[in-house]
Parts: structure tokens; C-alpha cells; sequence
């Protein structure tokens, strides 16, 4: 009985991930079909046009390629990690792009939430943990103490517990600052890496990233904390709502964080479909 049981377990994980290998699949011929229907309608258009509107459209198709190029090579930022290090806008969205066939979620959405992430993770810094019993941290360039550095029953014994198997220092692995609200400190800090993954977290679905990897994940590797916070929003319902996903991403809703996410998700969806950003867009991308 025992043997039967586990050989139905086993062909029901097998048929589990072969729905969600067939949804990938049935996204992507979605999204393929899309495009060729796009480059359809524009060949269209194109014959209709006359020798003077014709030469009008290939210089503004190529002013736009020529900003698409500048805008893909412009310096992404991401939360700690150096500039140095930092990928280019074009090398972000190729990283969303994989993370969408491994997770399904919609790469302009999940790219959204890392920049908001991100840009919360250097606004309020970047700490060390102080002290390993109380999770007092201190800023790293400022020597700021902050008494609520991270949670030091629900987060700090697992900080400690992933950096000891990444062959990290915990006192030297950078985590995010404490917020400061009305010059109080507000919650508590401790987050990883460019998607802000609270360690606690992070070991909920580290599993679902390794088994993906077929390596430990590390949440300060800019390519693994992207697929985890893509498998993170799958769990949390990105293909029914990506609102929701959001909110339950940042912890609360109501206060206008998924709001921001969603406009800067239709900004980059419409880089990704016609290689244009306006102003607006711009400063929500790069400068959040």
C-alpha cells in the first residue's frame, strides 16, 4: 500500500508540473501570435502609405530604434548590488524574460516589482547586522544604529542560517536599513538582495527556485532573486491578479505601492511592445 501510495504521489507531482509546463507553453504561443499579428497590421498600414509618408515613417521608426538602443543600455539599478555589477536595462528585461517562461508571471509586471523593491532597498540603506541576539543592525556608510535592524526571532536565526550556507559573514552580508517614519524607527529591516526578500520569506519558496536552479539559490544573485520573486508572485495569484500578487509582495495594500507598480508595469509592457518611453515613464523606471 505504502508503495502505491508513493508511486501516486509521484505521477500526481509529474502530472502537476506537466499543467504547469503546458500553460508556459500555451502563454507563450500566446504572446507569438500577438506579435505577428502587430507586425501584420503594421505592413498594412505601410502600403497604404504614400512615398512621402513612407520616408516620414522610416525616419520616426528609426528615431525610436535609436532611443530603444540607448534606453536598453542605460544602467538599471538594483538594491545591493554595485553599479559595477549592475545589469543594463535590456540585460534586466532578458532575465524577466526567462523568469516568465520558468514562472508564467508577466515579465513587465515582475520587472515593476524589482525596481519598486529595489528603489525602497537603497532609500532607506544598507545595513550590517550588530549584534546576533538582539538583530540590531548599523548603517554601512552612515554608522547609523538602528535597534530594529531585523526580526530577531522570525528572521534573524534564518539571515543566519542562509548565510552560513552561502559561506557568507552574517556581519558582513549587506540587509536593508530599518524605515525611519516621523524620525521613529518603522517596522522592522532585514531584507535581501534586489528583490528585498525578508528571510523568512525566502525560505518559503527557496525549494521551488532550487528545483528550478538545480542549485541553491542566493538572494544577493541578481538572476536568482528575480525567479524568486517570480515564483513568490506565482504563489501569491500574479495570473488572476496582478494587484492583489502585488500587494501580498509588499505585505499591506491600501497605500498606493501596487498602484505605482501597475503604471510603471504598463510603462515598461509598452517599451516591450513598441520600443517607446515618455518622461513620465522614465522617471518611474529609473528613477523611482
Amino acid at each position: 500500500i505504502k508503495g502505491l501510495k508513493s508511486t501516486l504521489e509521484s505521477q500526481k507531482e509529474k502530472l502537476d508540473e506537466g499543467k504547469d509546463e503546458l500553460g508556459r507553453v500555451v502563454k507563450m504561443q500566446t504572446f507569438q501570435k500577438q506579435q505577428s499579428e502587430e507586425t501584420r497590421k503594421e505592413q498594412e498600414q505601410v502600403l497604404k502609405m504614400t512615398e512621402a509618408q513612407y520616408q516620414q515613417y522610416l525616419k520616426e521608426k528609426k528615431e525610436v530604434e535609436k532611443r530603444a538602443v540607448e534606453i536598453r543600455a542605460r544602467i538599471f539599478q538594483l538594491a545591493q548590488i554595485p553599479d559595477v555589477e549592475a545589469p543594463t536595462f535590456g540585460q534586466a528585461l532578458e532575465i524577466v524574460r526567462w523568469v516568465q517562461q520558468m514562472t508564467g508571471v508577466r515579465p513587465a509586471f515582475l520587472l515593476s516589482i524589482i525596481t519598486q523593491e529595489s528603489a525602497l532597498g537603497r532609500n532607506v540603506g544598507q545595513c550590517y547586522i550588530a549584534n546576533t541576539t538582539s538583530g540590531a543592525s548599523v548603517g554601512i556608510t552612515t554608522g547609523r544604529r538602528f535597534t530594529q535592524g531585523i526580526h530577531p526571532t522570525r528572521d534573524l536565526p534564518k539571515f543566519i542560517q542562509i548565510t552560513k550556507e552561502l559561506g557568507k559573514d552574517p556581519l558582513k552580508t549587506p540587509i536593508s536599513c530599518t524605515m525611519i517614519l516621523n524620525g521613529k524607527e518603522y517596522g522592522w529591516g532585514g531584507a535581501m538582495g534586489p528583490a528585498q526578500f525578508i528571510p523568512s520569506a525566502w525560505l518559503l519558496i527557496k525549494n521551488q527556485v532550487t528545483s528550478i536552479l538545480g542549485v541553491q539559490p542566493n538572494p544577493w544573485n541578481i538572476k536568482d532573486s528575480f525567479l524568486a520573486a517570480g515564483v513568490l508572485l506565482r504563489e501569491n495569484g500574479a495570473a488572476t491578479s496582478e494587484t492583489g500578487a502585488a500587494a501580498r509582495y509588499f505585505g499591506t495594500s491600501g497605500i498606493g505601492y501596487e498602484s505605482t507598480v501597475m503604471k510603471r508595469a504598463a510603462c515598461i509592457q509598452t517599451f516591450i511592445d513598441k520600443g517607446t518611453i515618455d518622461s513620465h515613464c522614465e522617471r518611474l523606471v529609473f528613477i523611482p
